[in-house]
């Protein structure tokens, strides 16, 4: 969370401040990937035993690939995600493959 912080502070993000973007290599796909919202693809991911809640917009037609390759590269954003009183760190996943 100390990097949500530091990442907020650089805001507001847009055309001359762009969000950072982060990448994954080999980030293992754990549990069973899902569709939220109309086309949203949710799975989680794991790497050097830390699991994190990812989401990629509009990518609902990629949940068989997801299912099948179960060690991915990933580009994201980090943002904090706020659902019942509680936060914690979600990837927004822009690729993967």
């Amino acid at each position: 969370m100390d990097l949500i912080k530091m990442l907020t502070a650089m805001a507001p993000f847009g055309p001359k401040n762009n969000r950072p973007l982060f990448v994954t290599y080999s980030a293992e796909v754990v549990g069973l990937p899902r569709i939220v919202g109309k086309k949203h693809l949710k799975f989680h991911v794991k790497q050097n035993g830390l699991v994190f809640d990812a989401i990629s917009f509009n990518r609902g037609d990629d949940l068989d690939y997801i299912i099948n390759n179960r060690i991915i590269d990933i580009v994201y954003y980090l943002e904090e995600n706020r659902w019942n009183n509680r936060s914690s760190i979600q990837l927004k996943v822009k690729d993967f493959k």
